[in-house]
């Protein structure tokens, strides 16, 4: 019956240590997971792309067999075939714009006459990265060649990326700056078109074997930025007075805010506008700046929430400690009985021996536990004291009159920072 026990004692330490381990493991190593929603996403994504190249893929290998086609035929054969070439190349474009869609469609389109099309296709092809130095130099020979019988038009502008149109805004635009296209012969106009700025236009007139330089600088659209500040002061942006009820328009870029309250020292803070992006800027008085308003900020709301787990740690230790010194002295216990057992083997001798071996188990098993425990809790104590100690660096401050009190909460501490009296403004 004893040994059943003492098994059972045994078994049941180890499992209560197993799932203390699980839990420390838990605290410090929060395991990355990747959901199977997530998973089957990825697969998805995966299909859809191979989806998506073998659907060119046919378009191209039909624009092939009809350019083959067209190289046997004669007359209006031919050019048919070269319709439908083209036809399908463009239909693969639509989907993937390839390297090998895009210098065949330039072929077909010079062997139907379209040289302004045919240059254009030429100078996006040569654009694409990683292109082998053969076929860069066959590119560049095609489109050089068709340079003295085109016009050119080289489009830039600042900031890149712009849609480029041709004389129609309800047309597909011909590119993205940088750009470099051919055009019919005469007077033409460019518009470009970028997020968040204002479009750009510009006047040319194309000539047969010249190219015309086109840059434009594109303004980024104002951006409506609202002020979080206190209701009686002075607010200006840039050194411009500016109201606070409603929102600002700012160009994106680095400015500076400055808020002078009715008393106490002005406050000021850089802000970044983004293109694009609305926003709001909240201006208020830090502990090193006087400030007529209490401020307490949301993350001291928060820091009430974080809660440690002194002074249980430390209890745990002394637990641990207390009960392995009571382990230590049953286990010193067990080996006298054992010498003695051995000296006289006596019935009565083993049952002591087998007693007390099962207790110096069972309070080593204990100690364990709590070995395990108090480490447990002295991970989550420290982790809980880093979060509320990087939450408990915001102050708060009051100046009434001519009094200006601050003071700040840090590891549950409360020290005045700074202690002023002005008479003169308390007078008033």
């Amino acid at each position: 019956m004893r040994r059943v026990a003492f098994t059972a004692t045994r078994f049941a330490t180890i499992v209560v240590a197993t799932i203390v381990a699980q839990m420390i493991v838990a605290e410090m190593i929060p395991m990355p997971s990747i959901g199977t929603s997530e998973v089957h996403a990825q697969s998805e994504r995966a299909q859809a792309r191979a989806d998506v190249n073998a659907e060119a893929r046919v378009f191209f290998e039909e624009g092939n067999r009809h350019f083959d086609a067209a190289r046997e035929a004669q007359g209006p054969k031919r050019r048919g075939a070269l319709e439908r070439a083209l036809q399908a190349y463009v239909s693969s474009l639509r989907i993937v714009r390839s390297r090998n869609a895009l210098f065949n469609a330039g072929l077909v389109l010079e062997e139907l006459g379209r040289l302004e099309s045919a240059y254009s296709y030429y100078s996006e092809y040569l654009m694409i990265p990683g292109l082998s130095s053969r076929e860069r130099e066959d590119g560049a020979k095609r489109k050089n060649a068709l340079a003295a019988k085109v016009a050119v038009v080289r489009v830039t502008s600042q900031p890149e990326g712009a849609q480029v149109f041709v004389d129609r805004l309800d047309l597909a635009p011909r590119g993205r700056t940088p750009l470099e296209i051919a055009l019919p012969p005469g007077e033409h106009r460019l518009f470009l078109r970028l997020d968040h700025h204002k479009d750009g236009e510009a006047n040319i007139t194309a000539v047969t074997g010249e190219a015309v330089d086109v840059e434009a600088a594109l303004a980024p659209e104002k951006v409506q930025i609202r002020f979080d500040v206190p209701s009686d002061g002075t607010l200006t942006i840039d050194g411009q007075s500016a109201q606070t009820e409603a929102p600002i328009l700012l160009a994106p870029g680095t400015h500076q805010a400055r808020f002078s309250p009715e008393q106490g020292a002005s406050f000021e803070r850089s802000f970044t506008v983004e293109p694009g992006t609305p926003g709001t800027v909240r201006l208020r008085a830090t502990s090193s700046q006087a400030s007529r308003h209490a401020q307490r900020d949301e993350t001291t709301l928060r820091d009430k929430k974080t809660k440690t787990l002194d002074p249980w740690p430390l209890i745990s230790l002394i637990a641990t400690g207390a009960v392995a010194a009571t382990a230590t002295g049953l286990s010193i216990r067990a080996l006298r009985l054992r010498r003695d057992f051995e000296d006289n083997p006596t019935a009565a001798a083993a049952d002591d021996t087998e007693d007390a071996n099962f207790f110096a188990d069972v309070f080593w098993g204990m100690s364990a536990a709590f070995a395990t425990t108090t480490l447990v809790l002295y991970l989550i104590n420290r982790k809980r004291k880093r979060r509320a100690a990087s939450l408990r660096s915001v102050a708060f401050g009051a100046q009434p009159g001519g009094v200006m009190m601050t003071a700040q909460f840090r590891w549950n501490q409360f020290r005045w920072n700074q202690f002023r009296w002005d008479q003169s403004r308390w007078n008033r």
